[in-house]
């Protein structure tokens, strides 16, 4: 573990010594230092840098995720997509992405599911993410296949294929997916070609996951066969995969699915052996849907096997398990209401700018998107001491771009943008939103009184600094302040009452500050 002793102090060859084993331990499994690791990483991460904290985002939210908190791992990675990349990072929207789609499948919501691929692919493809694209289609098919829209399954299926290698862990379980394709449609003589090609890949060992794909369509194809021995030994090599896997998430489709096949043949033995073994797993998982899962196999098994008292409690346990995956579900679809309503507002914010820009070309400041992005995650951070928002609006631009011309209007932006950032230099997140409207925010501030004295030297300072250079124009300022609060505790609210003591600015003499909690001016202001 690597000790935290001093953000600042920490180089960047640290930072990527961190980020190197974030990557690693994606592919271990979970310990109790894992989640160490990203609070270290936390620790020392640029809250300035939008890339640093995406990446952040990702590793905790595919966490959560593997450890079966899929509320705190939408949140992570949802807040990672919203973050402005450049194309080096786009490759975590798309991971995130395929993540939520596999969040949505657990929830049984699988037309997101399916949105959040096809995301994942559109990036992939854009961006040339290989292993990606390879990836959402992968799910694309899988999801396909259990809707049984076999033929489109197996396009994405040979898409997948395409991008992949031999050798890779990827071509091996898009094979054993075809093969169970080919199996669930009776194309019984393609599945045992398949299943032969697949016996001695060099990826059918490399991933549990992979294994109990190969596995669980072996035990088909021997019982069907009546080949008892190979059945019996298959089964045998499932099991100790589910009792030593350390991906069970991952494969549980698998396991699950053979739970079904076993019932339909009447295997008792063997289905009690393997709901033994999932009972481990579906115990100790927060996970919903997988102990539903669990209470309806058990259910099933009790209606064949046991008495009419064990039917009944066990019917009363599948009931029980029902109502809460039920009430699961239905907050998973706002969560995914509000998901693409956020999708379509950064679709909209992203119209006429390039993603990779993360300033206002015109000043340099931070553009819209990005200084709401890092607000946001500002926010995200309990804090005893308030934040300030202060919103700074030009008077009477328009008049000025009609009268002396856009470059007239333009130079006046950049020299207010100027003024801004050398007034502030570090101590505040500062960015351009609109044509003349600037916004500066100041993280857990100590004294709110020190911020509204800010804002009013900041009104004069532009004021004298745009004039001298522009002998002929005599330029003001209205600017609103807000501070967070319990009621005022987000991006929107804060920004909200920002804009709203703006507007009390504008209309009642412009030229002053106001704080949207008294709506009063701060100051008697006189012209400088």
């Amino acid at each position: 573990m690597i000790l935290i002793v001093k953000k600042a102090g920490y180089s960047m060859k640290i930072k990527e010594t961190l980020i190197e084993e974030m990557k690693r331990q994606r592919f271990l499994p979970i310990t109790e230092n894992t989640f160490q690791l990203y609070k270290d990483f936390a620790a020392i991460v640029d809250s300035r840098n939008p890339e640093e904290l995406a990446q952040l985002l990702f590793y905790e939210g595919e966490y959560f995720f593997r450890i079966g908190s899929f509320d705190d791992a939408t949140n992570c990675l949802t807040r990672c997509i919203k973050a402005p990349k450049q194309k080096a990072f786009k490759r975590l929207e798309a991971l995130s992405y395929n993540i939520l789609g596999m969040i949505s499948h657990f929830l049984g919501l699988e037309a997101v599911a399916i949105n959040c691929y096809y995301m994942c692919r559109s990036i992939s493809e854009a961006y040339g993410f290989t292993n990606e694209l390879v990836i959402s289609c992968i799910n694309l098919g899988s999801s396909h296949t259990m809707l049984e829209n076999y033929d489109t399954a197996l396009a994405f299926f040979d898409e997948a294929l395409s991008h992949s290698r031999e050798e890779d862990v990827s071509y091996y379980v898009c094979q054993v997916y075809r093969a169970m394709v080919f199996y669930r449609s009776d194309q019984k003589g393609q599945t045992l070609s398949l299943i032969e090609t697949l016996k001695n890949s060099p990826g059918r060992n490399n991933v549990s996951f992979a294994n109990a794909a190969f596995l669980n369509l072996s035990i088909r194809i021997h019982l069907d066969a009546g080949e008892e021995d190979l059945f019996l030994q298959s089964f045998s090599d499932f099991l100790n995969l589910l009792l030593s896997n350390h991906d069970f998430l991952e494969a549980s489709e698998f396991y699950f699915d053979a739970c079904s096949y076993l019932l339909s043949r009447n295997r008792q033995k063997e289905l009690r052996q393997l709901l033994n073994a999932l009972q481990n797993y579906t115990i100790q998982t927060p996970i919903v849907f997988l102990q539903y899962q669990m209470q309806k196999y058990e259910a099933d098994y009790a209606f064949r096997y046991l008495s009419d008292w064990e039917y009944s409690f066990s019917c009363s346990e599948f009931m029980t398990a029902r109502f809460r995956y039920l009430e699961e579900q239905r907050k998973a679809k706002l969560s995914a209401l509000k998901f693409i309503e956020n999708r379509l507002e950064l679709h909209s914010a992203a119209e006429g700018r390039q993603e990779k820009n993360q300033t206002d070309q015109l000043t340099g400041l931070l553009n819209k998107h990005t200084i709401r992005f890092l607000i946001e995650e500002d926010l995200t951070h309990i804090s005893k001491a308030p934040s300030a928002m202060i919103l700074v609006d030009l008077d009477h631009f328009r008049q000025i771009n009609d009268t002396l011309g856009d470059l007239t209007g333009d130079a006046l932006i950049c020299q207010t943008a100027s003024v801004i950032r050398n007034y502030f230099k570090d101590s505040a997140l500062c960015g351009r939103i609109g044509g003349d409207e600037f916004l500066i925010y100041l993280s857990a501030v100590k004294d709110p009184d020190q911020v509204l004295r800010l804002a009013e030297l900041l009104r004069q300072e532009i004021y004298w600094k745009t004039s001298q250079q522009l002998i002929t124009i005599t330029t003001q300022a209205s600017i609103g302040v807000s501070f967070s609060s319990e009621t005022c505790h987000n991006y929107e609210t804060m920004f909200a009452a920002a804009d709203a003591a703006l507007y009390y600015a504008k209309s009642h003499g412009r030229n002053q500050v106001i704080n949207a909690e008294t709506f009063s001016s701060i100051f008697v202001t006189v012209q400088p």
